[in-house]
């Protein structure tokens, strides 16, 4: 398969352009094999039989089953982000479909591109309220970039070859497909067909021809210009343009959370990255910038929550794919767009001789995250475990997490020299997604160690998908941090839980029993779960 485009195996693909009679479910799975597809995530049901008893004659198509919805797209979303492919997942109609939602609204959050399949009750019962009918393109149409709902089994190809297009076109997201069951069975010959009509989706890149005067004005007045990251560039895979922007002008680059891992964190012209526990060399650079080139930042990024915001009056030149995007710090000077690698190549060029001065400096600090409290030896800390991942973590591991808190420390803890490195959900903060993310990870990379970090909330959100773990032996390395395991009666027992799903569990409730618990859990084969019982009190 190609790195996020269509099948590249010839002899496979002149056997699925073939124009055999094939049901509507045949033709999809046709379909999401020529574009690429390597795995479905997915949960089957009454409305979508016939597209799972379809995948018995595709054996290259892998199908993941989740033990929940929820934990389906967030496997696909961990796909997607970690391989910059399209993820997809799939569900039957009803509960099915509306388990989806918040893995939806994440996807779209972040711009991450899926295709989300979902069944509907038959064409005939459409409209009478019948058994596990929801309109799930009603509930999902602020939360998609498009929905498609499919009448007949022979527009199919057309239908999947836009989803995925629109899919990874501009700003990325998810797209869903409904499909009814008995469009499902209908039979239909297959037509692959052109790509007519896709090229309206394509990047529009603006044009005009003082599109980099002001960008040049902005620089070539400013004594200390700031290149502000954002999501974006991770997700659009525009990160060597960038670096290779920083390095030719000189500029000092920061980053949002989402745009960590952009630039390399051990360069000397990185700055760190914002947030709620973000770096303090990005809080001084922001204070003392009198310019600010932003690049790829959604307008619900984080960008300064303890530090100060840049100075009233501050230029902003904003580069972004979507010529609709906003960010909410201050009135721009001038907004471009367009496909941000091509965007940023072509910045290089025109800002050839706009050559910053190094005003900011080597930091005299570390670029780390803000000063730890203090605490007693042995007392177990969630930055006592951030210490620990710091030390133990495999430079090419993916780290999978869920909110704010969690991400920040985590992200510190990786040593991000690349980006696709911490994985989470920036803009949905949403509990539950750590394990099931990691295992679409490992998909995406089997190779490369993989690591999910869940506090006890969102672990007991998403506990069953170690059952997925256990069978494939999927040797995810899971850090629960238990906030709660001192209290009676407040979180499960872990270890057990683990055990019980054929997952090898552990337990530590000092920093001594932590480095042990986790040097075993490393040393496991299959998957392993690490109960880390944090100390009470406010940290």
């Amino acid at each position: 398969m190609a790195a996020g485009g269509a099948l590249t195996d010839e002899r496979l693909r002149e056997k699925l352009l073939r124009p055999d009679p094939v049901s509507g479910a045949e033709a999809l799975l046709r379909c999401l094999l020529l574009e690429g597809t390597e795995c479905v995530f997915g949960y089957p049901g009454g409305a979508v039989l016939y597209v799972y008893d379809a995948f018995y004659d595709f054996a290259g198509l892998r199908h993941m089953l989740a033990r929940h919805e929820q934990g389906a797209i967030h496997a696909a979303d961990g796909y997607a982000r970690a391989s910059g492919k399209v993820g997809v997942c799939i569900a039957t109609s009803g509960p099915g479909a509306t388990n989806l939602v918040t893995g939806i609204a994440a996807a779209y959050k972040d711009g991450v591109p899926l295709v989300v399949v979902t069944g509907n009750v038959a064409l005939t019962s459409r409209g009478t309220d019948a058994f596990q009918e929801a309109d799930i393109i009603g509930m999902t149409l602020p939360i998609t970039k498009h929905s498609f709902y499919v009448t007949r089994a022979g527009d199919i190809p057309g239908i999947v070859r836009k989803a995925f297009r629109l899919a990874v076109s501009g700003r990325k997201g998810p797209v869903l497909i409904d499909l009814p069951k008995d469009v499902s069975s209908h039979r239909t010959v297959f037509r692959y067909g052109e790509q007519a009509g896709l090229a309206d989706w394509e990047i529009k890149t603006e044009r005009s021809a003082d599109r980099w005067e002001t960008a040049r004005r902005v620089l070539a007045s400013a004594k200390r210009p700031l290149l502000l990251a954002g999501g974006g560039v991770v997700l659009g895979d525009a990160h060597r343009e960038l670096l290779a922007l920083v390095e030719q002008t000189g500029m000092p680059v920061a980053t949002t959370e989402a745009g960590a891992g952009s630039v390399p964190a051990d360069r000397d012209l990185s700055s760190g990255s914002g947030g709620s526990y973000g770096q303090s060399a990005f809080d001084d650079a922001v204070r003392r910038c009198d310019a600010l080139v932003v690049v790829g930042v959604g307008p619900d990024e984080r960008f300064w929550l303890e530090g100060e915001p840049p100075p009233a009056g501050t230029p902003i030149v904003h580069w972004d794919t979507d010529s609709s995007a906003s960010v909410r710090m201050g009135p721009i000077a001038y907004r471009g767009y367009g496909e941000l690698s091509r965007l940023l190549a072509e910045a290089a060029r025109e800002l050839r001789d706009c050559r910053v001065p190094d005003w900011l400096g080597h930091p005299a600090e570390p670029k780390r995250g803000r000063p730890e409290q203090a605490s007693e030896h042995d007392k177990l800390t969630a930055d006592s475990i951030v210490e620990l991942l710091r030390e133990t973590i495999p430079a090419n591991a993916i780290v999978t997490t869920e909110d704010a808190t969690l991400r920040s420390r985590i992200a510190r803890a990786v040593p991000l020299g690349s980006p696709r490195s911490v994985l989470s959900p920036f803009g949905a903060d949403v509990k539950g997604f750590g394990l099931p993310a990691a295992i679409g990870a490992l998909m995406a990379y089997p190779d490369r160690p993989v690591v999910a970090v869940c506090d006890d909330a969102g672990m007991q959100m998403c506990a069953q998908e170690m059952a997925v773990c256990a069978i494939h032996r999927i040797a995810i390395k899971m850090v629960v941090l238990n906030r709660n395991g001192r209290k009676e009666r407040s979180s499960p027992d872990f270890v057990k839980l683990a055990e019980a799903y054929g997952v090898k569990g552990f337990r530590a409730s000092d920093r001594p029993e932590a480095a042990a618990a986790w040097r075993r859990a490393l040393e496991c084969e299959g998957p392993a779960l690490v109960d880390f019982i944090l100390s009470e009190g406010p940290e």
